[in-house]
């Protein structure tokens, strides 16, 4: 017998022991989550921050209407006496001026809305030019023109750097050779006949060897330059120009001494036994001299040409970074603008809000006991206007005083009651003391708030109420959760552009970069969602969480059995219940 049982409770224990193990290794991979970001979207909803508070249904015998404003009554619906319900137009005050205002304002949007729509068309039209601009930058970068004038010159310069040696040695025979005198040297010869120019032998010596240096130095320059055509080499083109220019003054200096000798010659009426030799030299020192012209003067106009294109290329780079910084500039007068039209519909929305209150309706049903004022007389904010006795129920409630500045007469509430679960009914503020209550240091303002007729009321009933102090309705949110803060300073992460996240889902998301922090502005918030204004766009994707694997449901440091075995502590109260039924 005691085999069976053995055997059965070993049967029951190593089933008990599989079923652990499998629910073991389920929790341990079916729960685990993967890794990543839970990302979302910045979507546009309604908040309404609540003002909570408890108190108690009772009743008021006699209830103050006070004017929220000052003016000049206009209209009283009431006498002493009368009876008024609940809901009735009792009281108008003056409401000229705010009518005004709330014009004035509506005048004020309309223009800051059309100067909004001319900034834009404004913007629109100078990005039009920019591009314009920026097209006749590209086709001026591009240089179709000025390329085809610059490969001309290339041409001249290739001439120039491809005759110049012959140039060189020709101009050297006449200078150094001896044909005039076997005993002189060309240039020797013609200074003879001119003793003041006698210096002149030697600077043309040196100029000679400086000419040469010089040569070599701008041929490399050539070499390199004349495979870059795209390339526009000003300095090169200006260096020629100058080197030729010196060789113009190298040739000039015995070209003019030549001349003299041939003038004196003419006025003589003489002969020169060496004249066809001296026509020679006049002859090719004068061509080299025209044909050095003509080079320095295509130079001399792509030089200007080039100087022309680089400061045209300056201007268009200017034009453009002044139009781009116009069209800044215009952007932030529309952010202005528009900064300004949010202010100026939200003094709208106040004031059509505050023209509520020059209407006063009565707050509960009841005979009016006395009357105040009169039509016509002048009354104060806070002014009692009415006194009105009713045994209609309402709410009492005590309110710290962080809370009740948020509070304002008039507004809705919402109100459940702990004897009635599954009553919900909607009231408005009727009144809030002016003087509050201190108990044990802690100041408390009395709130009282109509209720609706309702049978299942009772007086003394608890009730819960949710005041909302206010609206907005159609504003960017983020789930409170979202935010973080950085030395006072509130942001939101979110994926790094590179990621190139376009869609999200419920799954986390892996990402190959590091999220990036954008700080942002906010507004009100409830329980939920918190407003952004500014920092964010609609439909911008934010992480509104991080999913990290070792925060799984089930720790890491239970043990398989306190794991899987109940809680004692959850079956305390059932256990103490069944030993005092055992007692009984």
């Amino acid at each position: 017998m005691r085999k069976i049982i053995f055997n059965k409770f070993f049967i029951f224990l190593s089933v008990i022991l599989l079923l652990a193990l499998g629910y073991y290794f389920y929790f341990q991979r079916g729960l685990k989550s993967p890794e990543g970001y839970i990302l979302d979207r910045v979507k546009r909803d309604k908040i309404q921050k609540i003002v909570s508070g408890s108190g108690y249904v009772t009743t008021s015998d006699s209830f103050l209407v006070k004017s929220l404003v000052s003016g000049k009554l206009v209209y009283l619906g009431a006498q002493e006496g009368d009876y008024v319900k609940n809901g009735q137009l009792i009281v108008s005050i003056d409401d000229t001026s705010v009518k005004r205002n709330i014009r004035n304002i509506e005048k004020n949007i309309e223009d800051i809305k059309k100067n909004i729509d001319i900034g834009n068309l404004d913007i629109q039209s100078s990005n039009i030019s920019l591009q314009k601009i920026l097209l006749e930058y590209e086709q001026l970068q591009r240089g179709d023109d000025i390329k085809k004038k610059y490969e001309l010159v290339l041409k001249t310069l290739s001439d120039f750097y491809s005759q110049y040696a012959n140039d060189f040695n020709s101009i050297d025979r006449i200078y150094f050779n001896k044909d005039l005198d076997s005993n002189f040297d060309n240039i020797d010869y013609y200074l003879f006949y001119f003793p003041q120019y006698k210096n002149l032998s030697d600077n043309l010596r040196r100029n000679k060897d400086s000419l040469k240096k010089e040569f070599d130095d701008l041929y490399s320059n050539f070499q390199t330059t004349k495979y870059q055509s795209n390339v526009f080499n000003k300095d090169l083109i200006d260096k020629t120009y100058a080197f030729v220019l010196k060789n113009q003054n190298f040739i000039k200096d015995i070209l003019d001494i030549i001349i003299k000798l041939k003038n004196d010659i003419i006025f003589n009426q003489s002969l020169h036994a060496k004249q066809n030799i001296i026509e020679q030299h006049f002859t090719t020192l004068n061509s080299i001299y025209n044909k050095y012209t003509k080079y320095n003067d295509e130079l001399a106009v792509m030089s200007q040409t080039l100087n022309n294109y680089n400061d045209s290329l300056r201007s268009k780079s200017l034009d453009i970074e002044t139009m781009k910084n116009t069209i800044e500039q215009k952007k932030k007068n529309i952010e202005k603008l528009n900064n300004e039209l949010k202010k100026a519909q939200q003094d709208l929305e106040d004031l059509k809000e505050d023209l509520k209150d020059y209407n006063i309706y009565a707050p509960l049903s009841g005979i009016i006991q006395k009357k105040y004022y009169n039509v016509n007389d002048l009354i104060n904010s806070g002014s009692a206007i009415y006194n009105i006795i009713s045994d209609q129920k309402i709410a009492e409630l005590d309110l710290n005083e962080v809370d009740v500045v948020s509070v304002k007469v008039g507004q809705k509430a919402i109100l459940t009651f702990d004897a009635e679960p599954n009553l919900q009914l909607e009231g408005k503020v009727l009144s809030i003391d002016y003087v509050g209550d201190v108990n044990q240091g802690v100041v408390s303002y009395k709130v009282k708030i109509s209720l609706p007729d309702n049978n299942k009321l009772k007086l003394g009933m608890t009730v819960n109420a949710e005041i909302i102090v206010e609206i907005k309705d159609n504003i960017l949110v983020v789930p409170n959760n979202a935010i973080q803060s950085l030395n006072n300073k509130k942001f939101i992460l979110v994926p790094d552009e590179k990621d190139n996240i376009s869609n999200i889902s419920e799954r986390p998301v892996k990402l190959n970069f590091e999220p990036k922090k954008i700080f942002i502005k906010t507004g009100i918030s409830d329980n939920r969602f918190t407003e952004i204004i500014d920092g964010l766009k609609e439909n911008d994707i934010f992480i509104l969480k991080k999913i990290d694997n070792n925060n799984t449901t089930l720790t890491q440091s239970q043990g398989l059995f306190q794991r899987l075995m109940p809680n004692p502590r959850q079956f305390t109260g059932r256990t103490t219940t069944t030993n005092n039924s055992r007692n009984r």
